[in-house]
């Protein structure tokens, strides 16, 4: 389906932009393209979810930015994952619906809203908690940063269940959690803020990605260094990463350094959460929320901030109002608006 929406897409800017070809000199498409990257560059991302072409890609990217932490963590992990592979013995029952809420693909803004909606119906259910089954590649900061305060707010207790892949956005999320779970073979980290275009981000907002996760992990009464080194490749953490390198943690290793606890699957986590045997509330976006995931895709949105400048472009050197300002208009008004439709 991305396939095919970024096809019909790429063929309409085509076609506006060998109109334009006629009436104005080369140079103009070129101005409209820069416009176009550097507007959608000015909102940073975690992991580089913003240039890459599809989840799997994403993930794979973000796992080339993410090293592997030294020996002395590996040997800690292969001594210590049998002791903590589940979770402590002393585990008390809870009574209530279980709510789980998917944070899966890329993570963007209409995301946020869909996780907020999904704790207040967990609170006014008297849910005994609520578990996000964490499966992504990265996303928006602000997107990011939306759905942990609303972590941190929730009158539910609210676990992360890491099933796969927890990178960039992911393990923000993760940590803004009452506590990680992650099934094996899963990874976190990796949490680096990049530009559209896939740099790195300048050091504000590096330096403010770096205080959200160590206050997050300061919170959990985790290891503060270790979030920091998920941002920063220039902190190193002995024994678990050396400066240079950005710090991702597979199940083993997280569990070894105490920032998650390993679960062989969904039942598993339903037990050692004490709610085995609970009703499960599975949450689904509704049509508004969809709507805007996929308006403020990364592959999506790009598109719709150059359709607005050539249609309108194309409006101001054409009589009256025509087919290429309201194309154009309401293409910025998706870009710039549909996070308002929630």
């Amino acid at each position: 389906m991305r396939r095919s929406i970024s096809r019909s897409m790429t063929q309409a800017m085509n076609g506006l932009a060998e109109a334009v070809r006629h009436m104005w000199r080369p140079g103009a498409v070129l101005v409209i393209a820069s416009l176009a990257s550097v507007a959608t560059g000015m909102v940073p991302m975690l992991g580089g979810a913003a240039n890459v072409p599809g989840a799997a890609a994403l993930a794979q990217a973000d796992g080339q930015a993410g090293a592997a932490p030294t020996a002395g963590a590996a040997d800690a992990a292969s001594a210590g994952t049998d002791a903590q592979t589940t979770a402590p013995s002393a585990i008390i029952p809870r009574s209530g619906t279980v709510f789980r809420v998917p944070i899966e693909g890329v993570i963007e803004l209409g995301l946020a809203p869909f996780v907020e909606r999904s704790l207040r119906e967990a609170a006014a259910a008297g849910a005994s908690v609520v578990i996000l089954d964490i499966d992504t590649p990265g996303g928006r900061v602000d997107a990011a940063e939306r759905i942990a305060d609303a972590i941190s707010d929730s009158e539910i207790p609210v676990y992360a269940y890491v099933n796969r892949r927890a990178f960039s956005a992911g393990a923000l999320i993760s940590l803004a959690a009452n506590g990680i779970y992650m099934r094996p073979g899963s990874t976190i980290g990796a949490a680096t803020p990049v530009t559209g275009d896939g740099a790195t981000a300048p050091e504000k907002i590096v330096s403010a990605m770096r205080s959200t996760m160590r206050s997050l992990a300061e919170a959990r009464g985790l290891d503060p260094a270790i979030a920091e080194a998920m941002v920063d490749e220039t902190i190193e953490v002995p024994g678990v990463i050396e400066a240079g390198r950005l710090l991702t943690l597979t199940t083993e290793e997280a569990v070894a350094v105490g920032y998650a606890t390993q679960v062989p699957d969904w039942n598993a986590l339903m037990l050692a959460l004490g709610t085995d045997g609970n009703p499960v509330t599975e949450q689904t976006v509704n049509w508004a929320e969809r709507v805007v995931r996929f308006l403020s895709h990364p592959l999506v949105s790009p598109f719709l901030l150059s359709l607005g400048f050539l249609g309108l472009l194309i409006e101001v050197r054409t009589p009256g109002i025509g087919v290429g300002g309201i194309a154009g208009g309401l293409a910025l008004a998706m870009f710039f608006g549909s996070h308002y439709i929630i």
